[in-house]
């Protein structure tokens, strides 16, 4: 807490020097002493997510002579800082979320049989080599309905009074299974155990 930009970060407010040669709160860093810093102005970046709020960074302006601070200039930096942090929140987001998929990539990889991951509308979100190979199509099958691939059909398996194992988990949040007759990219019927999991976020 000795440093104004620490202070800034651990309070999580805006830190303000107008006359670094007054100041006793802080120790300026080498750095603001090398560049003759007189004065300068520290605000957090703070970023909201679903684990609260938090401070990822912060943002500091100065100045080699005296200043006084004005509230517009605190306006002007927190502006700045606050569209700096969304910013980097979401590129972390988006990093962790990489991450993670490539993860659940690499283990559906690693299971023998064809295996699927869908979304509520029955689209394939993922897809192992497997399931490629098993259904034959010879090409990606990522945003498709799974319908559309193992039925060459338009309508929903349920909707064509088939047993759906997949809707069967939606509904109850438990694992299901049935038997299906699937057709590959030539149109040959083969048939096929379909077993689906639920597969549910922490909260």
């Amino acid at each position: 807490e000795d440093l104004q930009a620490g202070y800034a970060m651990i309070k999580k407010r805006p830190v303000m020097i107008n006359d670094i040669s007054n100041e006793d709160r802080f120790k300026p860093t080498e750095v603001l002493t090398k560049h003759g810093a007189r004065s300068g102005i520290c605000v957090p970046m703070t970023a909201r997510g679903i684990d609260g709020e938090r401070v990822v960074g912060v943002i500091g302006v100065y100045y080699k002579k005296p200043k006084k601070f004005l509230s517009k200039d605190l306006w002007f930096l927190t502006l700045i800082s606050n569209e700096t942090a969304v910013a980097l929140e979401k590129s972390r987001l988006n990093e962790e979320l990489k991450t993670s998929r490539d993860f659940l990539q690499s283990v559906i990889e690693g299971i023998g049989e064809g295996f699927i991951i869908l979304d509520r509308d029955f689209r394939i979100v993922s897809a192992n080599r497997a399931y490629m190979s098993q259904e034959k199509t010879g090409r990606s099958v990522i945003g498709e309905h799974c319908y559309s691939i193992s039925h060459h059909s338009e309508k929903a398996c349920h909707e064509l009074v088939h047993e759906c194992p997949v809707l069967e988990t939606f509904k109850t949040g438990v694992p299901s299974s049935g038997i299906h007759t699937h057709y590959n990219s030539g149109g040959k019927p083969f048939y096929t155990e379909v077993n689906s999991y639920p597969l549910k976020d922490s909260s």
